[in-house]
C-alpha cells in the first residue's frame, strides 16, 4: 500500500465554491499500470472500489518528488509477440500486480505474455 498527498486541483479557486475545500487529498492503494488513454505525465492508483478500480493522478500534482520516481522505476512495459503474424501485446510487469492487453488477461486476469515478458525482461 502507498500513501499519497495531492494538490487538490479546486484548490485554486476554493472561494467559487459554497464549501470548505481541502488543499490537499490523500489516496492509498497500489500503483497500477496505466491504461493507454492515461498520459506518460500520469499514473494510476488502485482504490478498492470495483466500479471505481482506480484513480488517474497527475504527478505535477504530487507533493515530493521523490515519491513519482520510485513510481516509474517500478514499473516496466514490454512489448510482446501474439501468436498471429503481426500482433502484439503489450505487457506492464508490475511485482504482482502484472497486467497484459490481450484479450485472454481480460478475461482470467492471466495469460502467457506476461510469463514470456517476465523471460524477456531477464
Amino acid at each position: 500500500m502507498i500513501s499519497v498527498k495531492v494538490k487538490n486541483i479546486q484548490w485554486d479557486r476554493r472561494d467559487s465554491y459554497g464549501c470548505y475545500i481541502e488543499e490537499f487529498n490523500h489516496y492509498t492503494g497500489e500503483v497500477v499500470p496505466n491504461p493507454r488513454w492515461v498520459n506518460a505525465d500520469q499514473f494510476c492508483l488502485s482504490t478498492g472500489d470495483a466500479k471505481f478500480p482506480f484513480r488517474v493522478i497527475d504527478k505535477d500534482r504530487v507533493v515530493g518528488s521523490d515519491y513519482v520516481k520510485k513510481v516509474e522505476a517500478k514499473i516496466r512495459t514490454i512489448s510482446v509477440p501474439g501468436s498471429k503474424p503481426g500482433q502484439s501485446y503489450l505487457v506492464t510487469l508490475n511485482g504482482s500486480n502484472s497486467s497484459c492487453t490481450c484479450i485472454g488477461f481480460g478475461f482470467r486476469k492471466s495469460c502467457k505474455h506476461i510469463g514470456m515478458a517476465e523471460e524477456l525482461r531477464d
